[in-house]
């Protein structure tokens, strides 16, 4: 691919008769230079070195009884050999798409990028797995660089050429880069943190991939506490017996859990200061009703490596009961089934996030005192309407939001604690009976 004359790109982009600003031309202008500016040569000397590097790796010797750390050793080396065959590919995937934008500009054709849809309608539910997926006939969205009915198309098809030739840099260069240091290469550029999220988002729904295959992770959200220990990509373990609680590693990183023989249950909190309490007080291992535990929170709505590291718990010992502790209101039960079916705009990755045998310890109805019960507003009523008319929703947890509903009033986890019980010998009993629905 010859690299296009940066006047050429400017003349072709911003015709005299539109009004653009000039950070616009010369960030359009510059990137479009970049990401084509490989030629065929290279582009082709890229891949022959991918695959020598990928060939490079030894190849373990043969034993009638091969140890553990060779059996470990062996299938980290086809872990990078896979990764980095995917990287070449995902490379090539994202110059192809620059180059169909630098074919359009010199055939004097419509210059956009299509992107893969992420909502209902093009998600699908399935029952089999019990999570949402991306329909296989999913639709597809332009991004137009030029649209007269889009006052600010350039804008957005800009900030999309940026995010995509920071992709390409860091698969090429195979680095990781987190959302937020791409949204600081051009704060004024993007303007908010969520042009970038969003885009990271539909580029690898366009691709078909996890956001980790594109080398791009978020900053850490989530906290575990417990007898597990989260084994690293690179080799590294981290243990997670501090009562402070640790940060979950973005699931790029991780490549498996060790979970503790005696750890009976894992409960997912879905506030910290409740986390906090409980994993500061040693609830996790000192739990005389129920035994010890994992707990886990995402600090409100899940982010995605808590929900990952969730499904590999589920993955790695799927006979241990997973929990769910949450608001008595519609945000809590949202939340509850974020994880358990996933989210609509993220269907393409949900088949490694979800964990539909999470069951809802609480809070339910009946949990929380009378004097401590909130009025419903009309929007938690509007989202009780809009639960119940999901599919997925397991007939407990349908009941529980109808019966909130019913009542007008709704309670917060807090509501719990203040009883003359405490939450954490509640919330031991319940698992010692298993009172779980």
């Amino acid at each position: 691919m010859n690299a296009l004359n940066g006047n050429l790109i400017d003349h072709l982009l911003f015709p005299p008769n539109i009004d653009t600003p000039t950070i616009f031309s010369m960030e359009l202008s510059s990137l479009l230079v970049n990401a084509s500016g490989l030629s065929e040569a290279e582009d082709a000397a890229k891949v022959e070195r991918t695959t020598s590097v990928c060939a490079s790796f030894p190849t373990p010797p043969l034993s009638e009884t091969p140890s553990k750390d060779q059996d470990a050793a062996y299938i980290r080396q086809e872990e990078v050999k896979e990764r980095s065959i995917r990287r070449a590919e995902l490379v090539k995937s994202v110059e192809a798409i620059i180059k169909s934008v630098v074919d359009a500009l010199v055939s004097g054709e419509d210059v956009y990028i299509e992107l893969a849809r992420r909502n209902a309608k093009n998600s699908v539910f399935e029952a089999e797995t019990g999570t949402f997926q991306r329909a296989a006939n999913g639709s597809m969205k332009r991004i137009k660089m030029v649209d007269a009915k889009d006052d600010e198309s350039i804008w957005r098809f800009t900030t999309l050429i940026h995010t995509l030739d920071a992709v390409h840099t860091v698969l090429l260069t195979n680095t990781i880069t987190t959302k937020r240091d791409i949204y600081y290469t051009a704060p004024a550029l993007y303007r908010s943190q969520r042009t970038v999220d969003t885009q990271i988002d539909d580029i690898a729904c366009t691709l078909s991939v996890n956001r980790s295959d594109l080398n791009v992770v978020a900053a850490a959200k989530g906290l575990v506490c417990g007898n597990v220990v989260i084994l690293r990509d690179d080799g590294g373990r981290v243990e997670c017996g501090e009562t402070e609680g640790v940060l979950v590693l973005d699931a790029g990183q991780v490549r498996g859990v060790d979970v503790g023989e005696e750890v009976k249950w894992v409960l997912v909190i879905e506030k910290e200061a409740t986390f906090r309490g409980l994993a500061t007080s040693g609830f996790w291992k000192d739990n005389v009703d129920g035994g010890p535990g994992i707990l886990i929170t995402a600090k409100g709505y899940p982010d995605l490596s808590t929900r990952a590291l969730l499904h590999l718990l589920h993955t790695t010992s799927p006979t241990l009961p997973l929990l769910a502790l949450v608001d008595h209101d519609p945000h809590g039960f949202d939340i509850l089934l974020t994880y358990t079916c996933g989210s609509t705009s993220l269907a393409h990755q949900n088949i490694l996030l979800s964990v539909p045998s999470l069951r809802l310890l609480g809070v339910r109805s009946g949990d929380i005192p009378s004097e401590n019960l909130l009025q419903m507003t009309s929007k938690d009523r509007r989202m009780c309407v809009g639960i119940l008319g999901r599919k997925g929703v397991r007939k407990e947890v349908r009941e529980e939001v109808r019966r909130m509903l019913w009542m007008g009033r709704k309670g917060e986890i807090q509501g719990v604690e203040s009883g003359n019980e405490g939450l954490g010998r509640w919330i031991g009993r319940r698992i010692r009976e298993r009172d779980w629905v």
